[in-house]
């Protein structure tokens, strides 16, 4: 059996670069702000303070055992444990950071530039690219069109830093020279995401039909 639409092209490649742009840069880009909104040693109340607003606790296991580690893993500096789907619902409901022009949970307004609004568009490009991605390449003109996205949205939030990393850590990852080994890992972390992680939204729909059963 021929195994050649299998074989690396540069479509497969334009995916690769794509996984490590999600998982790397955009992720980073969260943790940062997250970072700013909280310091990492104050996140387990910050956390608890949210829980207790809750009917029920709308993190799964491993995101409450992340959050709520024993006393010798606890934060003291960075985030890098946490994925972009746990970051997404700690800015989202933990921080005061302020919803964008269409609110969370929605795609943002193109001219909506806000911090909120770039941890929305990570969110929808995460979920496009794992999960809801049906071949395993992606077309150089839409791989050209993501990484413009993704750029612009590490541009938006290294201004608010007054930094320019994200932006220089995307354009390293848009151009370095990656081999067929190389493709495989990062499109494995990426698409190994589906069976890991729930999305954000699946936990609020249940805590509202819960809300809304309990106020009959």
């Amino acid at each position: 059996m021929s195994h050649s639409k299998y074989a690396s092209t540069p479509q497969t490649t334009n995916l690769a670069r794509i996984s490590r742009l999600i998982l790397g840069p955009c992720a980073d880009v969260m943790r940062d702000v997250l970072l700013k909104e909280i310091p990492a040693t104050d996140l387990s109340k910050a956390v608890k303070t949210w829980l207790k607003t809750q009917k029920r606790n709308p993190l799964n296991v491993s995101q409450t055992e992340l959050i709520f580690p024993p006393p010798s893993k606890i934060y003291t500096g960075d985030y890098s444990n946490l994925d972009i789907t746990l970051l997404y619902t700690l800015l989202r409901n933990v921080t005061k950071l302020p919803a964008h022009n269409q609110g969370w949970g929605n795609d943002p307004d193109p001219t909506d530039r806000s911090v909120s609004a770039s941890m929305e568009r990570i969110r929808f490009i995460r979920n496009k690219h794992y999960g809801h991605a049906v071949d395993i390449g992606i077309p150089d003109v839409d791989f050209q069109l993501e990484c413009m996205n993704i750029r612009k949205i590490a541009e938006d939030v290294d201004i608010c830093f007054g930094v320019s990393k994200h932006q220089q850590s995307v354009d390293f990852i848009k151009t370095e020279k990656m081999d067929p080994q190389q493709e495989i890992k990062w499109i494995k972390k990426l698409t190994i995401l589906e069976s890991l992680v729930s999305d954000v939204e699946q936990n609020a729909e249940e805590i509202q039909k819960l809300k809304g059963k309990s106020s009959y």
